[in-house]
């Protein structure tokens, strides 16, 4: 029987994938100097952007950054890999979720939490 956990496991493996070819393909661009016309410079436009797509969709954990806040709370904020953003929030002191993306709203980088929840 197949579960979430495990369509989850192969959409990052397609998605793993997917990127190793757009990465093939830029570098066989760059060797090949033939190719490097002012049309296929466009390609290599349109690759390099679908590769950055590609990337923000295979999930990353968040940073982790400690955060005191006076004497009301203290807990863990969770940042973005990529730009930073909040993208989550724990308080020790409601020993709770304050807030948990699914993806940066800045960015767009998907988030994974399975170890944080």
């Amino acid at each position: 029987m197949i579960i979430k956990d495990d369509f989850a496991d192969l959409e990052q493996m397609r998605l793993k994938h997917l990127e190793d070819k757009i990465i093939d393909a830029l570098i066989e661009f760059d060797k090949d100097k033939e190719m490097q016309w002012i049309g296929m410079r466009f390609e290599k436009v349109l690759l390099e952007t679908l590769l950055k797509a590609v990337e923000k969709q295979i999930s990353n954990k968040p940073l982790e950054q400690a955060y005191v806040q006076e004497e009301f709370d203290s807990g863990t904020d969770y940042l973005c890999p990529n730009c930073k953003t909040l993208v989550g929030a724990y308080s020790d002191d409601l020993d709770d979720w304050c807030g948990q993306d699914d993806c940066c709203t800045d960015c767009g980088q998907k988030i994974d939490w399975e170890e944080k929840e």
